[in-house]
């Protein structure tokens, strides 16, 4: 248990150790006004001021908890509201609708939006809370940096459009979809087919709908651009001396492979993926000349047999994690008739910890995620005993070799052998 003068201790200290740094290096310091700049993500960081930031961050949300008490804390719902009123800025676009550095009144945008003004008022006002927009004088709406943001960067907007309209939803029909279909593994008996009365998954919703897709494409492509995702983190966190012919599975416009043939000449890659998605990369001029010798494209689906056969490493990138563990095995199965003795499957997706062992605003994270995929198609986040299951389940040719996790990676390294 934690006391909360030692967490107050511990947050000041850790505080002033990024505030610190900010200041030794002219960095802005964190406001909410709109001339600040986005603070330094914990790439840019050196490692132990990216601890202080992380730590002061866990030890504030478990101070709030504590401070107001068992009742309290489960009584606010402070977050979902901010959801409902990022939802309604979201689809009516009131980020764009107030330019920067000017205001509008609350009866000037329900004028623009064609809405209520008593209501624009109050889903506005619970953004303010938040610190989404604010009110500098009376009726009177103007941007904050978070507000800014939004209408800054267009991939945060759509990642976070998506959240609130895609996901958010999906959470109240959770426990109504274990209900109607439990232990499903099936990818449209979700909590996301009961929102939408669909027999369809959602990925098959996404392809009939041009909007919903390029939302879900371009706010995928902001998550992939957080820290821990960068493609130079494998080149590093890998040793390919062994491995020649290398096959990256699902791997969209090649971005990976295009980083390691960069970075290990010697590999001879295969990006393959669904034919639109190969006909779009090529169309956009990948791969790039200075890799083309060595980096090729294949239309190819991972849920039939594997064309190449005999390959050194066959790759997966964030696949899994879309899909229960029934559909994971189907994929797997895909590649047997294609390995030989040594062949290796590096799996490059989420791994995680023991329960107990992360803080508790991690583990939140953590759950977060999972029922989030959870919703979506029935799949899960996997700790290490579940990948080293999930190889066994699948063919018990496949030996199970390690799981490892680089440094400021978000993303594990889960590898097998195939071992007849």
């Amino acid at each position: 248990m934690s006391d909360i003068g030692e967490l107050a201790a511990r947050i000041e200290a850790n505080t002033r150790i990024f505030q610190d740094y900010l200041k030794k290096h002219d960095l802005p310091m964190p406001s909410h006004e709109v001339k600040f700049d986005q603070k330094p993500s914990t790439e840019q960081l050196p490692d132990d001021v990216a601890v202080a930031q992380t730590t002061a961050i866990e030890d504030s949300y478990e101070l709030r908890n504590l401070l107001m008490g068992p009742a309290g804390s489960m009584l606010d719902a402070s977050s979902e509201l901010k959801a409902l009123s990022l939802q309604f800025i979201l689809r009516f676009k009131i980020h764009k609708l107030v330019k920067p550095g000017e205001t509008m009144t609350f009866e000037e945008i329900a004028l623009k939006c064609n809405l209520d003004a008593l209501d624009t008022r109050r889903l506005l006002r619970m953004g303010m809370a938040e610190h989404i927009f604010q009110e500098p004088q009376p009726g009177v709406v103007a941007h904050t940096a978070a507000s800014q943001a939004l209408a800054d960067d267009v991939l945060l907007a759509s990642w976070l459009d998506m959240v609130v309209q895609e996901l958010w939803p999906c959470y109240s029909k959770l426990v109504d979809s274990i209900t109607k279909y439990p232990g499903s593994e099936e990818a449209n008996q979700t909590a996301y087919s009961l929102v939408h009365n669909t027999t369809l998954t959602a990925f098959q919703l996404w392809e009939q709908d041009p909007v919903r897709a390029a939302r879900m494409g371009d706010g995928m492509s902001y998550w992939k651009k957080s820290p821990g995702f960068e493609p130079e983190i494998l080149t590093t966190a890998y040793d390919f001396s062994n491995i020649t012919t290398f096959i990256d599975v699902g791997g969209s416009h090649g971005f990976i492979s295009i980083a390691l043939a960069r970075q290990h000449p010697h590999l001879k890659i295969t990006v393959q993926d669904l034919p639109a998605t190969i006909k779009s990369a090529k169309a956009q001029g990948f791969p790039p000349e200075d890799v083309r010798d060595r980096v090729s494209f294949m239309a190819h689906d991972f849920w039939s047999t594997q064309p190449i056969e005999g390959a050194d490493m066959y790759y997966f990138r964030l696949v899994f994690h879309d899909w229960s563990d029934e559909y994971c095995c189907r994929i797997l199965r895909q590649l047997a008739p294609a390995l030989i003795p040594g062949s290796r499957i590096l799996i490059n997706d989420a791994c995680v910890p023991p329960w107990g062992l992360s803080s508790p605003y991690q583990a939140r994270r953590l759950q977060a995620v999972d029922l989030t995929v959870k919703c979506f198609s029935n799949a899960r986040e996997r700790a290490e005993e579940d990948w080293r299951a999930l190889f066994r389940k699948a063919d018990t040719r496949f030996k199970f070799l390690a799981v490892t996790m680089p440094t400021k990676s978000a993303l594990a390294l889960i590898e097998a052998e195939w071992s007849p």
